[in-house]
């Protein structure tokens, strides 16, 4: 059974009764023997009350009989009761339904891989709404029996393709996974009348009701069983050809080719509880063979060769190949993600890993994040994902120590998306972790910049690269934008808070970039995020960075206070570029800009030298005001602040 996102579960069943005419199936894990229990059947239509009216003159004798007495303290004894009537002779014959003829088999074609694809045949699959509509409205009163229930549903269909969309869509919408059978061991019948009847089923049930239902309409229809990777799927632990089979779909013979159905993934999946949610997928409905491998592997008989006919591949892929390969979750297979850096599950790691992704031709990942998992928790902040380019992703693992881990790498392609959801998991052996391994911030989704980043006026947003080292605890890089912009910084470190760290952390505007300067107290990881201004005068998102500090200065200062006319007048300051200058002493201040016509600090003009203001002063005593002035109307002009120091 299919966990959609997540896992997909199975349910093995042993010698289950068979809807097709394959005769090498071979046995499920689990053993499922029908459970006894009494059968309800109808009243045929020539009865009444349980009285058989025969027209025969041996019709039954009816007499009165005494009802028992009732005690006078009793609440019955406020009713008076009729005796009942009872058949004194001859004895009551029922009349029995007669014997019905099984259907005859279907002959099956020889298997071969289908000449055209799943969008040649479908191209438009809302053609199939009508089918798709009449299947999911089904009333109760046609499913009283195989036979009944195909006729109902092959009703609006025009081709065999129609007819088996009636089936696939009305058994994934009726059907659940039978938790019970699995976690449980309540064994239930799983053959095609059963589970029609019970509307719970393991693979098996769902498979032999698609096939029972095909064999009513003529359609060729085969139950595979085989090995899938689902909900109980452990890549450590191979399958091998002689280990009994844990799961099993469909294969049905239209239009001139063999096409796969995989119902009971199609149906729903478990949540955390391990109970069974309905959630259609329509990508388990006649998918390509190549898109199935990655978890079904047909294995009906001790013969691999001759089930590998059944995988449908011009090329089949041996059992070696097939526990070894990657299993991407069906929606990374119906975007067309491709898996660049690593095409197997496990993976043996040396302190970290990089794992890279792309988006196929299908869409555009729009948003990726990740999980690191080890014993069923979220090993938080030691997880990297960085958008190199647009659909282009990387993710780097650093597992805090020795160990196994799963690595969850979710997408979407809402790039405003506010969750994401499965796109694959790798399962990972660390042999060796980084000695003292310094966490990353907190932060969702890939760092980089946002998809949107162009609107805001940057340029080449592809050109960034939004790791950066630095070994001497400073940073300063500028970017090229198509106008002069208002950006603020917010600053943040991975092993916890510091007292004001938005103040080591400063952005200039000119008229065509904008310049970052950051400095960083301690070593370890820090989040540097850049936020626009919108037309809406609304602070937005638009890149974020991840600054790795290895080695930081003594007395690390945060930087000067910038005012908004800095960057309204397109200032840059050069030096000094710590907001803590020690008093009494003499100082070079610089700073350029194209707009200022005049500039002073503690009464002191600054001197124009092509734009670069500069200005050589002895600083003040402690609480006094150290500020930059500038006026862009020459010195009869209004001064406004610019830069502010403090004298320690």
């Amino acid at each position: 059974m299919g966990c959609g996102s997540s896992k997909s579960e199975f349910i093995q069943v042993v010698n289950a009764p068979s809807t097709t005419t394959s005769t090498t199936d071979r046995p499920e894990r689990h053993v499922h023997f029908p459970d006894p229990e009494f059968v309800l059947h109808k009243i045929p239509d020539t009865r009444q009350n349980g009285i058989s009216h025969s027209t025969s003159d041996n019709r039954p004798v009816f007499k009165r009989v005494q009802s028992p007495k009732i005690p006078g303290n009793s609440r019955a004894a406020n009713f008076k009761m009729a005796p009942p009537l009872v058949p004194t002779s001859p004895k009551l014959s029922v009349p029995r339904k007669k014997p019905k003829v099984p259907l005859a088999d279907v002959e099956l074609p020889p298997p071969r891989p289908p000449a055209t694809k799943r969008e040649d045949i479908i191209p438009d699959v809302t053609a199939l709404n009508k089918v798709d509509e009449h299947a999911l409205s089904a009333p109760r009163s046609m499913e009283g029996s195989l036979e009944i229930l195909a006729r109902y549903l092959m009703l609006p269909a025009q081709t065999d393709l129609e007819k088996v969309r009636g089936f696939y869509r009305w058994i994934t919408n009726n059907i659940a996974y039978d938790t019970d059978s699995h976690f449980l061991g309540k064994r239930k019948p799983v053959d095609a009348e059963s589970v029609l009847r019970l509307k719970r089923a393991v693979s098996s049930g769902y498979s032999n009701l698609f096939a029972g239902l095909c064999r009513v309409a003529r359609i060729p229809a085969k139950c595979i069983h085989g090995f899938a990777k689902g909900f109980d799927y452990n890549p450590f632990e191979n399958f091998h050809e002689l280990d009994t089979t844990n799961h099993c779909w469909n294969a049905v013979f239209v239009q001139d080719d063999w096409r796969l159905i995989e119902c009971s993934w199609g149906a729903g999946h478990l949540d955390s509880n391990k109970k069974f949610m309905y959630a259609y997928k329509e990508f388990y409905f006649m998918p390509d063979p190549e898109n199935v491998i990655f978890a079904h592997f047909p294995c009906l008989s001790t013969d691999l060769e001759e089930s590998k006919l059944w995988q449908f591949l011009e090329k089949p892929v041996d059992l070696t190949t097939f526990n070894k390969v990657l299993k991407p979750v069906y929606r990374a297979i119906d975007w067309g993600v491709q898996f660049v850096s690593h095409k197997i599950s496990v993976l043996d790691v040396w302190k970290k890993v990089n794992v890279t992704i792309q988006s196929g031709d299908k869409v555009c990942l729009g948003v990726v994040s990740a999980q690191l998992i080890q014993n069923e928790k979220e090993v938080r902040q030691h997880i990297m994902v960085l958008k190199l380019s647009d659909g282009k992703f990387q993710v780097t693992a650093r597992p805090p120590t020795k160990g196994k881990y799963i690595l969850k790498i979710l997408g979407n392609i809402d790039p405003d998306a506010t969750e994401t959801l499965g796109l694959v998991e790798y399962y990972l052996r660390c042999h060796e972790a980084i000695p003292d391994c310094q966490p990353y911030p907190d932060h969702f989704g890939p760092w980089g910049p946002v998809p949107e980043v162009k609107s805001f006026g940057f340029i080449s947003p592809e050109s960034i690269n939004p790791s950066i080292v630095t070994d001497n605890g400073r940073v300063t890089f500028s970017l090229a934008t198509s106008k002069c912009m208002e950006v603020v910084t917010r600053l943040s470190y991975g092993l916890g808070n510091i007292a004001d760290i938005d103040d080591y952390a400063m952005v200039e505007s000119t008229a065509n970039e904008i310049h970052v300067t950051a400095h960083f107290p301690r070593e370890g990881f820090y989040k540097l995020k850049l936020m626009s201004k919108s037309d809406k005068d609304e602070y937005k998102q638009a890149i974020n960075y991840i600054i790795e500090c290895r080695k930081t200065i003594e007395q690390c200062s945060p930087l000067p206070k910038v005012y908004k006319f800095a960057r309204e007048y397109q200032c840059r300051l050069l030096e000094p570029l710590d907001l803590l200058v020690t008093g009494r002493t003499q100082i070079i201040v610089r700073f350029t800009s194209v707009r200022i016509k005049a500039a002073s600090i503690l009464g002191r003009k600054f001197e124009n030298n092509n734009d670069e203001w500069e200005a050589v002063v002895t600083s003040c005593s402690p609480g006094e005001k150290f500020i930059i002035y500038g006026s862009i109307s020459g010195t009869s002009g209004s001064f406004k602040s610019l830069y502010e120091f403090k004298i320690i």
